[in-house]
């Protein structure tokens, strides 16, 4: 699948902050226009693929690798981008994407190139 990173004007920069499971994450996202200090959290669905739950075989792991993704960042000042998409059907969540601002690695595609996941569209399964 191999997803640029969007440029600034249409993502934001973010802090991770957790993540429920591979696919379901919370982030801190910079407000833009110059304000480093303050941001909003939100809790993100990763669109592109689906990770097996927790309670399932690979959840844990999928789990493991998204926390561990997410630590491999170099330390910098808000270090990754998220774009959104959409709400997310079910309410409470945002729909979108994540990428390290460092090396441009998009969280999707290397949860699916270590088979943590299925490629998903939000169709029916």
């Amino acid at each position: 699948m191999t997803m640029p990173m969007p440029p600034e004007d249409y993502a934001r920069n973010a802090y991770y902050l957790s993540n429920r499971d591979g696919d379901s994450i919370r982030l801190q996202l910079a407000l833009g226009f110059g304000v480093e200090l303050a941001g909003k959290v939100i809790a993100l669905r990763l669109l592109g693929i689906d990770c097996p739950e927790l309670a399932q075989p690979g959840g844990r792991e999928a789990q493991a690798f998204a926390a561990a993704w997410f630590a491999a960042a170099p330390p910098a000042s808000w270090p990754f981008r998220v774009q959104s998409v959409r709400w997310d059907k079910f309410g409470g969540r945002y729909l979108g994407y994540v990428w390290r601002r460092a090396d441009g690695a998009s969280l999707v595609d290397d949860m699916l190139a270590a088979k943590h996941g299925v490629a998903y569209n939000g169709g029916k399964r």
